[in-house]
């Protein structure tokens, strides 16, 4: 019989946090990409974070009983890599894959992929959106 590993979340400190006010999230989902685009804490700078080979990437609205995060404490900005995620489990994803969560004020960000990159944009919003396009 299969042990049931307990669930835990894990603060990630590598993405760099979101603003509180209006981080205005934009997701841009490929069949071999994630990108998610959002305005960073205190000085506003265009976040751009790129997951490479996700399963699963989905925005959900604000609850506060999200069904993973009704378990612990958090504010608008936080973000969590979940181990032992229900999700691995309910979509057979590999177990290589990390859950990635990022609470935004209005909305929950989900991703589960292998690993991630993050950078600040030297672009405009709009720019930066047509760069990522113009890429191949």
């Amino acid at each position: 019989m299969l042990q049931k590993l307990e669930m835990s979340l894990i603060p990630e400190t590598k993405l760099p946090q979101q603003t509180l006010g209006a981080p205005m999230p934009l997701l841009i989902n490929t069949d071999t990409k994630t990108i998610l685009l959002y305005y960073g804490y205190g000085n506003d700078d265009l976040i751009v974070v790129t997951w490479l080979h996700s399963q699963l990437a989905l925005f959900s609205p604000y609850s506060s009983d999200h069904p993973i995060l009704s378990e612990v404490s958090h504010t608008d900005g936080s973000n969590f890599i979940v181990h032992n995620s229900p999700l691995h489990a309910e979509y057979q994803i590999l177990d290589s894959y990390r859950h990635h969560i990022m609470v935004f004020h209005d909305s929950i960000f989900e991703c589960m992929a292998q690993d991630f990159s993050a950078h600040k944009s030297e672009y405009s919003y709009l720019e930066t959106i047509t760069k990522i396009f113009e890429q191949k």
